[in-house]
């Protein structure tokens, strides 16, 4: 992904292939966040993907040379839905807090 991001190729390959996918996954989360300001919900979602390719390959772990018990991808993805969600449901930067 980081090479196809680099060489300009992510944005045709996703549009050739995958459009179909992320419009219906873009639509999912307009309607689980509906209050969400459209760009707002369309840059989460770039973070997200962000997030998701670094964490699941990158490196194994967070602290290179200490052993971690928690390393694996079935931990790792657990701990990548909390802290998404998290940033999901987190209001709006500048917004009044409710």
């Amino acid at each position: 992904m980081g090479r196809m991001y680099g060489e300009g190729l992510m944005t045709m390959i996703a549009g050739r292939h995958f459009q179909p996918t992320v419009t219906r996954f873009i639509e999912a989360f307009r309607r689980a966040l509906p209050d969400l300001p459209n760009e707002e919900l369309l840059w989460r979602i770039h973070f997200m993907i962000g997030t998701m390719a670094h964490a699941l390959f990158g490196p194994p772990n967070p602290r290179p040379g200490v052993e971690s018990p928690s390393a694996g991808r079935p931990e790792r993805g657990s701990a990548l839905v909390a802290f998404l969600g998290a940033g999901f449901r987190a209001r709006v930067a500048g917004s009044e807090e409710k």
